[in-house]
């Protein structure tokens, strides 16, 4: 499946190619999990949701930990209504934000030309709406 999406999008095989010599596995893990950010906001961006959400989850295995992996996850699953899977993630992502030493390493993965203050700010206010959302739609069923 990830291979036909991949192929239609006509993604850069030369950065998967560098990706692939590293000798460093922690790194090359990191870097896959990039490229799959990358990819999953493209999808995101065109709103095809169900296929940024398969894409970011691989992300997210390769590094569950990271907030470049949790919060645009989250965000996918927020567009989606899917308020219960996505409050967990942007708790867990901003928490990651807050803690990373390398907190501005990754922004530019997020949002080109991204604020660190500014990205915080957006994502805990993403996060808000989906709690809030989420209590809605509990305190909505009978």
């Amino acid at each position: 499946r990830f291979v036909s999406l991949a192929e239609n999008y006509r993604l850069n095989e030369t950065q998967l190619a560098a990706i692939a010599a590293n000798r460093d596995t922690e790194t090359a893990m990191r870097e896959v999990a990039l490229w799959l950010v990358d990819f999953g906001n493209r999808l995101h961006k065109e709103k095809s949701f169900k296929q940024a959400e398969f894409v970011q989850k691989l992300a997210l295995d390769l590094q569950p930990d990271q907030y470049f992996t949790s919060l645009p996850l989250a965000t996918t699953l927020l567009k989606m209504a899917r308020y219960d899977e996505a409050a967990p993630l942007f708790k867990d992502g901003l928490v990651q934000l807050e803690n990373c030493a390398d907190g501005a390493a990754f922004l530019d993965r997020l949002e080109a030309g991204a604020n660190l203050d500014e990205l915080r700010a957006r994502y805990r206010e993403m996060s808000d709406s989906c709690w809030k959302a989420r209590r809605n739609q509990r305190d909505s069923v009978p």
